[in-house]
């Protein structure tokens, strides 16, 4: 079984993340569980170049410290369920948005719900 990379059931977003990370608006008051996840998520999804330099010293210091995981190269992590595994890119037409799934995630998901996939 495949271990969970986050602790929470948060359905992360870049401005969330940032948000947890940073301690403003929807952050603010995270618990520690929050946070460390908002960081991972930051790692995951490569965002520190975009991001204060504060943000790159604070993830190494995470990282040195075991207290957040390295980037995965073969694998990324399925923003539905959170676990370590080979995604695709899944559109919404809902809203417009696309997010990185499983295909566990992909097949459970209504075949009435207007998602289109897309290769990489």
């Amino acid at each position: 079984m495949t271990k969970k990379r986050y602790k929470t059931d948060i359905k992360w977003t870049n401005y969330l993340a940032v948000a947890f990370a940073e301690g403003f608006c929807e952050g603010e008051g995270a618990t520690l569980e929050e946070q460390t996840d908002a960081w991972q998520y930051i790692i995951d999804n490569g965002l520190l170049s975009g991001l204060q330099g504060w943000f790159g010293g604070m993830a190494k210091r995470l990282l040195d410290q075991k207290i957040i995981k390295p980037v995965i190269k073969s694998k990324t992590i399925c923003q539905n369920c959170g676990k370590e595994r080979k995604v695709e890119d899944i559109y919404f037409e809902i809203d417009g948005t696309t997010e990185k799934w499983c295909r566990g995630c992909r097949a459970s998901y209504k075949k009435d719900s207007k998602i289109i996939n897309r290769k990489n």
